[in-house]
């Protein structure tokens, strides 16, 4: 009876080990799933005890905000100390930052290094990284056939992203296929039950429509709705166009979009609880918090509206450099960096990329007239030196701006910080500044400013 039992509970085991790989084995969409409900606190006192896979998570969570409040420093910080310990999932998060510029300068040859580094331990994600080089010929021979070998080898390996890359291929027909909205399908439905959102909303749409499918309208909400509850926020317009929700849902639908990172989410959120038309249900949901993670995301409107909270200090300290930060970067993704952009940095009293400062007619300027423009266009104009020139001179008087508490709040952190950029171009007036102003810091503050300087420069 003994050998029997053994054997049962031997195979209990087995089976339970094919159910559940290692988390090394996991990809990012695997670990949201296996770890969607675990503590912060043991993500936290794993990544310091030095587990690489809780490092990798949590920078992720750190990038995005979800489940934690968004410290992209930190999160970068987090997937290169991973990336240093072999983990493929960070080296090829990186890479991909590197090769479009998300939070790291963008650089081919480093995304390139990282991608082959990644998919040389047949990491899915940097096969599919490296098979996207591949496709537009960055750092290689543009070759569509090779990228698609790639992309098979990292869908042979458990990628989600090289299955919807798949799916996609199909639809629209590239790399050779033609266009093929039932095969499509075929890899949508594979990249979906592994936890690609877009892969999801992908779907849904197909059961939707009758998309090289039966139509579905139950199950194609259904996906929908899955997709959005994991940040794909577009998911939920497209029912709303359709008639197929309800406003009660569709709120909870940007909640749950907002919470998993959605930038439009954050952005629509933050405008309900703005308004009143819905109640925060906790500190993080505020207008100005959801406003700044939305704008971080790149979400043009966001970055405006936040600009505008910070030129009138309204939910905030009034900064009218963080006002002309988030106003170029809202203006300058919406309407484009054509529009009057040399007369920006020209002439402050003439020009800025201010949403409510354009005309209807192709995004022209409009002139100003208020002591307030005009010191919001000081700012703008400073800014633009140090974003467009580098220019030392331009940072050092915005460190100067800080000492003063002139047009911002008084923060020598802040200071430090700008002269920490301006002392990259070689200036020996901003080291000396620097120098002399840490004597006034602690090494806690000391430190936040060298992190902080980093992050000072968007990239429009």
């Amino acid at each position: 009876m003994k050998l029997p039992l053994l054997a049962t509970l031997l195979s209990t085991v087995l089976l339970a080990s094919a159910a559940e790989p290692p988390v090394e084995a996991l990809t990012l969409f695997g670990l949201s799933a296996r770890w969607a409900k675990r503590p912060i606190a043991d993500l936290e006192a794993d990544a310091a005890r030095g587990d690489a896979v809780a490092q990798f998570y949590l920078g992720q969570l750190l990038l995005t905000g979800l489940r934690v409040p968004r410290d992209a420093t930190r999160g970068l910080t987090l997937l290169q100390q991973a990336a240093a310990q072999d983990n493929a999932e960070a080296m090829a998060e990186l890479g991909r930052r590197q090769l479009f510029g998300e939070g790291l300068p963008e650089n081919f040859d480093a995304a390139l290094r990282l991608a082959r580094a990644a998919a040389s331990r047949s990491n899915g994600a940097g096969l599919h990284l490296l098979g996207q080089l591949q496709a537009s010929g960055i750092g290689m021979e543009a070759d569509a056939k090779a990228a698609l070998k790639l992309y098979e080898q990292a869908v042979a390996v458990g990628s989600p992203l090289a299955m919807r890359t798949l799916g996609r291929a199909h639809l629209e027909g590239r790399h050779g296929f033609q266009p093929d909205a039932v095969e499509a399908n075929r890899w949508y439905l594979r990249a979906a039950e592994a936890g690609h959102p877009a892969a999801m909303n992908a779907y849904g749409y197909s059961l939707f429509t009758g998309r090289g499918v039966p139509k579905d309208l139950p199950g194609g909400r259904s996906w929908m709705l899955r997709a959005a509850a994991n940040g794909e926020g577009s998911a939920l317009q497209t029912l709303s166009e359709q008639g197929q929700l309800d406003a009660s849902t569709q709120r909870m639908g940007w909640r749950e979009a907002a919470r998993a990172g959605n930038a439009d989410a954050q952005f629509r959120l933050a405008r309900l609880l703005a308004t009143g038309e819905l109640e925060p249900q906790n500190a993080t949901e505020s207008p100005h918090h959801l406003l700044q993670l939305a704008a971080e995301g790149q979400h043009p409107e966001a970055a405006l509206m936040l600009g505008d909270r910070y030129r009138w200090g309204y939910g905030c300290n009034r900064d009218l450099v963080l006002a002309a930060r988030w106003l170029l970067s809202g203006g300058f993704r919406k309407f484009g960096t054509d529009n009057a952009s040399a007369t920006i940095s020209e002439d402050p009293a003439q020009g800025s990329a201010i949403v409510n400062w354009f005309d209807d007619n192709g995004g022209k300027l409009k002139p100003r007239q208020t002591p307030e423009d005009r010191a919001l266009a000081e700012a703008i104009h400073l800014y633009l030196r140090a974003h467009r020139q580098r220019d030392a001179e331009a940072m050092r008087e915005l460190a100067g701006w800080y000492r003063r508490g002139y047009l911002v709040p008084s923060d020598l952190v802040q200071a430090t910080a700008w002269l920490h950029l301006a002392t990259t171009t070689g200036s020996a007036a901003a080291i000396k500044e620097r120098d002399e102003l840490e004597t006034k810091l602690s090494a806690e503050q000391r430190h936040q400013a060298r992190a902080r300087s980093a992050q000072l420069i968007l990239k429009f």
